[in-house]
């Protein structure tokens, strides 16, 4: 696993953000680490916490592989 990027980090709800801007943060984050990578995927993990819940949603994104960095931004929506 050491060749994907993840992202393990505290949940943005508790920074004052409602769930979908968190969902929506987390799914930048993971397509931004996508076409940082030479592999062309990234994972990430992310708890999200709030008042009555308690989730933690997970993420996965892939560049084609015969689409260069540029190529794969626009792809990704980034």
């Amino acid at each position: 696993m050491e060749n994907i990027a993840s992202q393990d980090n505290p949940s943005y709800i508790s920074q004052g953000r409602s769930f979908s801007e968190t969902v929506m943060l987390f799914v930048d984050d993971v397509a931004r680490k996508t076409t940082d990578l030479s592999k062309g995927f990234a994972t990430g993990r992310e708890k999200v916490l709030g008042n009555e819940y308690n989730y933690t949603i997970f993420g996965l994104a892939q560049c084609s592989p015969e689409l260069n960095s540029s190529e794969c931004k626009i792809c990704l929506g980034i």
